[in-house]
């Protein structure tokens, strides 16, 4: 709180806020699924997956 809150900082400007969006991906799972399973690689060939349970 010190360093990210209070009436010192600047002024927030939206677009580096973070803010959720629906645009990086979507996912429509089957009425049975149990789980979607996320996997992202970035530029330097690092992967990162995630799974999420319904």
């Amino acid at each position: 709180m010190e360093l990210y809150g209070g009436p010192e900082l600047p002024k927030k400007l939206k677009f580096v806020e973070p803010t959720l969006t629906d645009h990086i991906f979507f996912a429509r799972p089957s009425v049975g699924a149990k789980e979607v399973m996320v996997k992202a690689s970035d530029r330097f060939g690092n992967s990162y997956t995630a799974t999420l349970q319904a």
